[in-house]
């Protein structure tokens, strides 16, 4: 126990530079997670009874919330940063063992071993335990999850939970998992290919991250998906977006996310080879200058949504579809690579912070733990959830503060001990 607390609070900034270099990542990983939790709060006020239906509707068109109704995107800095790190630590290994697809196997088994064990607790709990809990007049929205757990376990081992029956949600944050996984498996692969012909693994992945934005676009005007920014309303919040295709065929699909996990791949491929260069960041002006407006430009390029928030011809919705997604994952990849690459700003520093480093290791709990935290505390209410700022705050708050509390014992006890049994068993 002693040892797992040690490596969960542990800082690495006096081993290898390169590495070390990353360590901005975890902050981001931790301010993200903050981001979806604030999400998510507000789905439960639709999805459970409430004393006035039409408080949450006219909040949700004031101005300032375009930052909710078009930021479900925020998601796509995880997929790129998954494969980013999957790429980027591969490369490194390349310099002192070569590189086949005999490793695949242990790749595999180590993303199984990393996500399952959270993952499967977590929704095991919710198959069994969690609906005899409590009980109440708005317990039944717990009971009809753990139902859709029980249900669908077996897809949740194998990670197509978003493929098979995806009206039949368990928990509604695990498809990104489930979408994690897939790319996981792909780009596992493509990173082991590419590593082969590294002087072509740009312009092909540069190739690729087009065709997929192009193919996403072509379906969501062949099928009529719908951008997300479309489907932010009350009535979606209260059904979880279950036979809404535009979510499930496309928000919560592999393809959908494709796009970003390439360009992942491209900054790791890009950052990789500058390096083996002896590149400086800092001593590119244009690079720093642009790097210091991205976190501006994605504010900016979130509250664009409210000049197309009221389009709604088919080959308008098509092309955000195609291309909202990659732009966003561009923009934050020039984030990424000043962070990497050690270009100096506030944001860097803060992110840097110490303080971040065991919450971001503690993510995946965070990510599993905090909708059956927050769902519990509202469903097990003997009347109709108040909205107001103050109880929303108030809510968000404690839900923060008791998912990550609750997130240290099942780091220390369930996730770190099977990395560390992983570890040792492929030594």
């Amino acid at each position: 126990m002693r040892s797992n607390w040690r490596r969960l609070t542990a800082h690495y900034e006096d081993g290898d530079p390169r590495l070390a270099a990353l360590t901005p990542l975890q902050g981001l990983r931790v301010f993200i997670m903050l981001l979806v939790i604030c999400l998510h709060s507000g789905l439960f006020y639709n999805m459970l009874y409430t004393h006035n239906t039409r408080s949450f509707e006219y909040m949700m068109k004031l101005p300032i919330m375009i930052l909710a109704r078009n930021g479900t995107s925020l998601v796509q800095v995880f997929v790129l940063m998954s494969s980013f790190l999957l790429a980027y630590n591969l490369l490194l290994h390349s310099k002192t063992h070569p590189l086949g697809f005999h490793m695949i196997p242990k790749i595999w088994l180590n993303r199984i071993i990393r996500l399952s064990p959270l993952h499967l607790m977590t929704v095991g709990f919710a198959a069994t335990w969690w609906p005899v809990l409590n009980d109440g007049p708005m317990w039944y929205v717990v009971e009809n999850s753990a139902g859709a757990c029980r249900r669908k376990f077996w897809t949740h081992v194998f990670y197509v939970n978003n493929l098979v029956n995806p009206d039949d949600q368990c928990l509604l944050q695990t498809w990104f998992l489930a979408v994690d996984m897939q790319l996981f498996l792909v780009t596992s692969v493509l990173t082991l290919l590419l590593a082969r012909w590294r002087d072509r693994a740009l312009r092909v992945l540069a190739v690729m991250v087009v065709a997929s934005s192009i193919v996403n676009g072509l379906l969501a005007y062949y099928f009529e998906w719908t951008p997300m920014l479309y489907l932010m309303t009350a009535e979606h919040y209260r059904t979880r977006y279950r036979g809404v295709p535009s979510f499930k065929w496309f928000y919560a699909s592999p393809w959908g996310s494709l796009p970003a996990s390439l360009i992942g791949l491209f900054l790791a491929f890009l950052h990789f080879d500058l390096q083996e260069k002896g590149f400086k960041a800092e001593n590119h002006k244009w690079l720093v200058r642009f790097y210091h407006c991205t976190i501006p430009l994605v504010f900016y390029f979130v509250i664009s949504g409210a000049f197309i928030e009221h389009g709604t011809t088919r080959l308008l919705g098509a092309l955000y579809v195609a291309l909202e997604r990659p732009i966003y994952s561009i923009i934050c990849t020039v984030c990424l690579f000043g962070m990497v690459n050690n270009v100096d700003n506030i944001a860097r520093r803060f992110y840097a912070w110490r303080g971040f480093h065991a919450l971001g290791r503690m993510t995946l709990a965070a990510l599993m733990l905090h909708w059956l935290l927050e769902l519990s505390l509202h469903a097990a209410s003997p009347m109709p959830l108040a909205h107001s700022y103050y109880g929303f705050t108030y809510d968000y708050v404690a839900t923060v503060t008791l998912t990550y509390l609750l997130s240290v014992p099942f780091a220390v006890m369930v996730e770190i001990p099977f990395q560390r049994m992983f570890a040792a068993i492929f030594a």
